[in-house]
């Protein structure tokens, strides 16, 4: 799907229920998509919509849904720091795929 994204950076490990609930909330709102990856203490995760306008609308939903938004940081990525954790979750997910492939050489 290529389109808009949202990122959503956490400052630890994301609790599995707060991850059941991000995943339960993109099934709510077709056709988005979510992944996650860590990032150093914390973890990263990645809405990925087919417009920018659903973006928008996702973004807005999340805001005002009864996840916990104080442990949530939404940043669409047409913002310089959505830009800037795009770099960041490209090189985190690169990071990933390698350790993964390494690890299946052995």
């Amino acid at each position: 799907m290529v389109g808009s994204k949202i990122y959503i950076t956490h400052a630890k490990p994301l609790p599995l229920p707060l991850e059941q609930q991000l995943k339960t909330f993109v099934k709510e709102h077709p056709p988005a998509t979510i992944a996650f990856v860590r990032s150093g203490d914390g973890e990263l995760a990645v809405i990925e919509t087919a417009t920018r306008e659903q973006a928008e609308k996702v973004a807005a939903a999340l805001a005002s849904s009864s996840l916990d938004p104080e442990s949530l940081d939404a940043v669409l990525d047409s913002t310089p720091q959505g830009r800037e954790l795009e770099r960041l979750y490209i090189a985190l997910k690169q990071r990933e795929l390698e350790k993964n492939w390494t690890n299946r050489q052995w």
